[in-house]
């Protein structure tokens, strides 16, 4: 399955690279030509250090408005050995324009795997399956496009897996732009998955998977070729086969700058109704609801802004697996203000390339620039919320972080958390004296309970709050008081004593 769907996707919505120099049938036009020439470098690009993509003849039939294209054996060869056989692969396509064609796509119904003898040993069906867009070759792939696959089955006999699912599509809206970049939204969804381990017991079961992306000036040549290198860059370092040491290595692929690869990009992603149980019975998890979104923009100027999300409701451990420590509801919201992306990135690079050439160098000189780089930029970090639930225990809390350049160590700012319902979780942390980790929990959140002040929320309830500041001097303070002689003092040092 892991296999499957890339290589079906892949089919469908692949087409980076140039053509390689491989001569288009004589009896073709000069846009079948053209055509050709653009197929085979799609297919080319196709293959990667862990597999390759092999097929037949391609046979191009001009006729009317437009052509239909056949592909026969396509197949991808795995580096273990196996192969992914997907037949043969049909398309109507209609110039729209120079370089651009409308695509109609007839996707295989029955994939097989084989293994390295070449004897089957599983196979995928589709129930229905539809493919659509308008491919722009020229300036990096599809752009509009829509996928279907219903009804989705992957067996493998021999052990008995077996996964199902009854909806996987994806869209995708893109515009390209004069410097052969593209900008545009799409979505995906999975519904309905549902995986079997050997003994027919069913191991995982999902509602759904939804989410939704945006990009803005996104170079897929750029990256499609920082993609190949990363790839590329597993491989490499080894020593040769001689005992002499290996090539230094290649890090051309890498952009001078994150704005040359992309502008803006947003993902929105959530999940429903999943379950996760032991073949054994033992136990399970269990996830209502889950979302994750992430916004980054301006990777192009100076200071680039971010924003990232995270939540779930509804977790819970049972069998086994049950823990007083599994939080049932976790929810943060994060910020950025000023972020200076562009140098982080060059900083990032310089570490990376430090840390191939002395493998025993740490970040830690990259990481003491940091607040100096974020007092010059001003950042700004706002923890919009972080809320947790667990135990019977809840916390919430809110803050802001900034760079400042006037201050001692470049950053001041603080956070505020509220907490209620403690002494009930660490009566329960602590019931079971044999569970080391629910023990140590329960320590920690009776240090907690000792450093709160007692206050009354809006609503009227009772909570503990922990006000932290850090002021332009350098100063930690805790509801008003220093941190260093409050910790000195619990460790039984003299007042004012740095713990």
């Amino acid at each position: 399955m892991r296999r499957i769907f890339p290589v079906i996707a892949a089919i469908g919505l692949a087409g980076f690279g140039v053509a390689r120099a491989e001569t288009a049938p004589k009896s073709l036009s000069e846009a079948g030509r053209a055509l050709y020439g653009h197929i085979v470098g799609q297919l080319d690009t196709m293959s990667a250090p862990d597999a390759s993509l092999r097929h037949g003849p391609i046979a191009i039939d001009e006729g009317g408005t437009g052509f239909h294209v056949v592909i026969p054996d396509v197949a991808m060869t795995l580096a273990e050995g196996g192969t992914i056989r997907l037949g043969t692969i049909e398309a109507d396509l209609t110039p729209e324009g120079p370089d651009v064609y409308d695509v109609a796509l007839t996707l295989p119904r029955l994939i097989t795997v084989a293994d390295e003898t070449g004897a089957e040993i599983g196979h995928a069906t589709v129930g229905e399956s539809s493919f659509t867009g308008t491919w722009a070759p020229v300036t990096g792939g599809y752009l509009d496009q829509k996928l279907r696959l219903a009804d989705v089955v992957v067996t493998f006999p021999d052990s008995g897996f077996e996964a199902r699912a009854v909806l996987a599509a994806y869209e995708a809206a893109l515009t390209p732009s004069n410097d052969s970049k593209v900008t545009g939204p799409s979505a995906f969804l999975l519904d309905g998955l549902s995986i079997s381990d050997g003994q027919g017991h069913e191991i995982v079961r999902l509602g759904s998977l939804a989410g939704t992306s945006a990009v803005r000036a996104l170079d897929r040549a750029a990256m499609l070729k920082l993609n190949q290198g990363f790839a590329a860059l597993g491989e490499a370092g080894q020593p040769n086969a001689d005992g002499t040491p290996a090539a230094p290595l290649d890090l051309s692929f890498l952009p001078t700058a994150l704005g040359d690869i992309i502008a803006d990009a947003s993902t929105d992603v959530t999940l429903e109704n999943l379950t996760i149980m032991d073949p054994t019975g033992a136990g399970g998890v269990i996830i209502d609801r889950l979302g994750l979104a992430s916004d980054v923009t301006d990777l192009d100027g100076e200071l680039a802004r971010l924003h990232l999300s995270y939540r779930h409701d509804g977790l819970q451990a049972t069998g086994e697996a049950a823990s007083p420590l599994v939080p049932d509801v976790v929810n943060l919201e994060i910020n950025v203000e000023r972020l200076p992306a562009a140098r982080l990135y060059v900083m990032a690079v310089a570490a990376g390339a430090m840390a191939a050439v002395a493998p025993d160098a740490t970040g830690s000189q990259a990481l003491a620039q940091l607040p100096a780089l974020f007092a010059q930029s001003a950042t700004e970090v706002k923890i919009g919320a972080l809320d947790l639930a667990m135990a019977g225990a809840k916390l919430y809390g809110s803050g802001t972080i900034a760079g400042d350049p006037n201050a001692t160590g470049g950053v001041v700012g603080g956070f505020t958390l509220f907490a209620s319902g403690l002494e009930s979780a660490i009566a329960t942390l602590t019931a079971n004296p044999e569970d080391a980790e629910a023990q140590q929990a329960g320590f920690f959140l009776s240090l907690l309970q000792s450093l709160g002040a007692p206050e009354t929320a809006a609503d009227g309830a009772p909570v503990l709050a922990y006000r932290v500041a850090l002021d332009p001097a350098g100063n930690h303070t805790l509801n008003g008081q220093n941190l260093g002689e409050l910790f000195s003092g619990m460790a039984g040092g003299e007042p004012g004593a740095t713990p």
